[in-house]
Parts: structure tokens; C-alpha cells; sequence
């Protein structure tokens, strides 16, 4: 099945091709001669604050932008050349499915299939993302209606979902200023009254020590050391690991205690990984899904999907009537009421081993089924180790179940799946690490306990 998948969202523009899954951030920096998209426009988004737009995919339509560029004039335009820009090399490309969010009206529908029509896009259909992310799911949906919950750059929506024989949507609700760009706009803020109280210095008077308190934030929210030392221009002050805890809980505590009750919920792997790192106490146990879900909705239902010549929303599709057992990709976020967060991940899910040159090296040992544990990839044997190395070059961040890569020094030559890493990047069952540091590629794989030798030690 020869299809690309281009998930709408205004966080992050999301494309998914067989192994290929690449996001992109939903903010734009303009220049006299250019569009930057992207991390590099939020990098110097705070220093350039009248020239780079973070709402032309929430707001898609003839809303004017002000500029010298002359491919700009208005948010249909960005999200142009966005698109265009990330979808090169997929004109050819037989069938396109997009995925929108609930809010989309049929005048922005109609203008994202002739952007699309504009990129040279073949479309063979639309899909509301609710549907998307629980259509391929075998849960029983009679008992209860489901309800997801997806987080963007400014908002949060709720979507509800019935069933009878066809999976529903009912309707949806948008949670204003409940988005990652508010959250990292109030821990800006807190960060900022802090060095006001303690160094008497105002980080908000210019765009550069801004720019600064921003770029700590994707630090902050990894949760994974006691405290950090914040240094702005040449002020200093420590945050520890417990009052970001506290803020992000404080953030999200209206939203989670307000979902509708008696729905089983379900909730988008970008969400929930800011969620699974805090102790919000919500009444909610959450399913997680992610773009695995979305793959096996859109091949289950492909038929249905791309047989309709006139292309129309796509708010319904028939159940899924396979086991639960069946389902790979889901796991639950335990209420949030104890001190630490639960979860339970189905065992398929889980990263176990690295698999290198054919050998696989375990990353998950008896003693490290909780906590937060740390892994260094090295070019030459060991090529894995608990102990950090002259020859370490990746590292590897064992959290609860959760593997994530951190982004090391020399990353512009370090790729998942033949996309360059990101900041913070959570590694999934199946993905390829490749590098010109290292000789051979690097998989991550999951091993059954039966199949399971040997422990990992000082080194692999």
C-alpha cells in the first residue's frame, strides 16, 4: 500500500510513509528571501517576534500577513509552502490521506485540498483524527462512548466518539490556551519572575536573554535531573526537578479534571508525553495512542476510505472487531494520584534490546523495570555500556518503560529512520538508528522474555 499519510496540526505537521515518520514543527520565521519552518523558527522565534506566525494551520484561511516577502501574503500561503516543502519527493505517491482535527469547517477543507492540489498531491481522502487514532483499535466501544484527547500549540481538544455498528464522531470540544505554546509560555514567565526575585534581573527586556529562558524549557520538561542550573546573559538561578513538576501540574489540572466522565479515554502520544512525567491527579485512566494506530486504522479501512471519488470528511467508519489483546501499540497512564506515575505497557510496545551487527544487546535488566536509567551508545565494542566512555557517542534514557535518545553534540550526523534526531526523541519498537560514527546501523527491537540471555553489566 503505496500511501502517505499527512497529519493536520498546528503543533506539529505530522507525514507517515511505511517505516518513514517525520513531524515538523507549526511555526514559521519569514525573511526578506526566505520562509524558515520549523525548530530553526522557534529557535529564533523570541528574537524575531513580529516576523514568525504559529497559527496558519489552526486558523487556516485568508488571514493577512504582513511582510517584504513576496511569496507571503496570508496563512493559506504558509501552510503552502510548509507542505510543499516537506512533501517533496512524494508527488508520485498514489494515494494521500490527511488527517484533520475536529475543528476544520468545510471552507478549510476546501482550501487544504487545493494547497495540496497546488503541491502536486494526489488526495484520496480526509479523515477526522478521532477516528484516525481509534478506528483501528478493538476496544468495546458499546459499553462506553470513547473520548479522545490531543493536545496543540494553542489549545486542547476533546473529541467524543460513539458506536454502534460504525465508530461515531458525536462532537468535540476546544479547550482554549491549553496548547505547548502556552505551557512554555507560563514556565517563561515563571522562570523570568524568578530571576527577577533572586537576581533582580528582567530576562523580558530583550528579545536575546528571551530567547534564552526559552531555549530551557525542552531542558525543563524532560523531568530527569534533580535540579538545573539556569544561567541568563550572566545571572544564575537553580530550579529544581519538583517545582517544574508542580507548574506543569498546575497547567493541565483544569483540563484533566474537566474531561467528560463515564468515556473511556484515549490520549495522543504527544500528549501524553508531557503528561506520564507529572503527578496530576485525574479521574482518568488514558489509553495511549500514536501514529502506530493511525497506520493500522487507515490500512483497515483503506477500501473505504479511497473508494469515494468525491472527496468528503470521513466521520465514521465500521468497528473493529478483533481482540484487545490483539492491539500493539496501546498503554495506559494510571491515575496520577500516587507520587510517581504508573503505567502498563503492553509487552509488544517495549523497547528490550538494541540490535547491532546482529547481536542483540538487552537495555531492560531486572532491576530496571521503574526508574530512570541511562545507556551510551559507542562506535566500537562495547558498543553499548552502563558507564559513559571516550567512545560514547548517543545516549540512551530508560524512563519508566519509555526509551528516548538524547540529542548529543555532533546530532547533524546522527538519524532515526533517515531523518535527522530531534531535541528529545522517543524511540519506537522497529526504529533505525543510522550515523557516520557509527559502522553499522543500530535497531531497536523487542525480545520476548523467553528468548531473553544474559544481563546487562558494565558493558554489552
Amino acid at each position: 500500500m503505496n500511501t502517505l499519510i499527512i497529519e493536520i496540526n498546528d503543533f506539529e505537521l505530522t507525514l507517515i510513509q511505511g517505516d518513514t515518520h517525520v513531524s515538523q514543527l507549526g511555526v514559521a520565521l519569514i525573511k526578506a528571501g526566505e520562509v524558515v519552518f520549523g525548530e530553526q523558527a522557534w529557535q529564533e522565534g523570541q528574537a524575531s517576534p513580529l516576523n514568525v506566525y504559529n497559527h496558519y494551520w489552526q486558523r487556516l484561511g485568508y488571514e493577512e500577513v504582513k511582510t517584504d516577502n513576496i511569496k507571503v501574503n496570508n496563512f493559506a500561503d504558509l501552510a503552502f509552502l510548509q507542505l510543499q516543502h516537506l512533501t517533496v519527493g512524494f508527488y508520485t505517491c498514489p494515494h494521500i490521506i490527511f488527517v484533520v482535527p475536529p475543528y476544520y469547517n468545510n471552507e478549510q477543507l476546501a482550501l487544504l485540498l487545493g494547497i495540496a492540489k497546488t503541491c502536486e498531491l494526489s488526495v484520496s481522502a480526509i479523515i477526522n483524527n478521532a477516528i484516525a487514532y481509534l478506528g483501528g483499535l478493538s476496544f468495546n466501544y458499546k459499553k462506553q462512548p470513547a473520548l479522545l484527547v490531543d493536545i496543540e500549540l494553542h489549545q486542547t481538544t476533546c473529541t467524543e466518539l460513539t458506536a454502534n455498528n460504525m465508530l461515531n464522531v458525536e462532537q468535540s470540544q476546544v479547550i482554549a490556551n491549553q496548547g505547548i505554546h502556552d505551557l512554555y509560555h507560563e514556565i517563561a514567565k515563571w522562570i523570568n519572575q524568578k530571576l527577577i526575585n533572586e537576581c533582580r534581573f528582567d530576562g523580558f527586556y530583550c528579545a536575546e536573554t528571551e530567547q534564552e529562558i526559552y531555549q530551557y524549557i525542552p531542558t525543563l520538561l524532560r523531568l530527569d535531573t534533580e535540579q538545573y542550573n539556569i544561567r541568563v546573559s550572566d545571572k544564575n538561578i537553580v530550579i529544581y526537578l519538583n517545582n517544574v513538576k508542580e507548574k506543569i501540574d498546575q497547567f493541565f489540572e483544569t483540563t484533566l479534571n474537566n474531561l467528560p466522565s463515564g468515556s473511556q479515554c484515549f490520549i495522543t502520544r504527544r500528549f501524553a508525553n508531557l503528561l506520564e512525567r507529572i503527578t496530576v491527579a485525574a479521574d482518568h485512566n488514558f489509553i495511549v495512542v500514536d501514529h502506530h494506530s493511525v497506520t493500522r486504522c487507515l490500512h483497515n479501512h483503506f477500501d473505504l476510505l479511497t473508494n469515494d471519488k468525491d472527496i468528503t470528511l470521513i466521520k465514521k467508519v465500521p468497528l473493529n472487531t478483533e481482540k484487545a489483546s490483539d492491539i500493539e501499540t496501546q498503554c495506559h497512564l494510571n491515575n496520577y494520584k500516587e507520587s510517581k506515575p504508573h503505567k502498563t505497557v503492553n509487552k509488544m510496545s517495549v523497547i528490550t534490546h538494541v540490535l547491532i551487527r546482529g547481536c542483540a544487546y538487552p537495555l531492560i535488566t531486572e532491576n530496571s523495570g521503574g526508574g530512570t536509567s541511562k545507556y551510551y551508545l559507542s562506535e566500537e565494542p562495547p558498543y553499548l555500556s552502563v558507564e559513559e566512555t571516550n567512545q560514547s557517542n548517543v545516549v540512551l534514557v530508560h524512563n519508566n518503560a519509555v526509551l528516548r535518545i538524547e540529542k548529543p553534540q555532533n546530532s547533524s550526523c546522527i538519524y532515526i529512520n533517515n531523518l535527522p534526531v530531534k531535541l528529545v526523541q522517543n524511540l519506537a519498537v522497529g526504529d533505525t538508528l543510522t550515523s557516520s560514527i557509527f559502522k553499522h546501523p543500530i535497531n531497536f527491537i523487542h525480545v520476548n522474555d523467553s528468548n531473553k540471555q544474559g544481563k546487562l553489566n558494565d558493558g554489552s
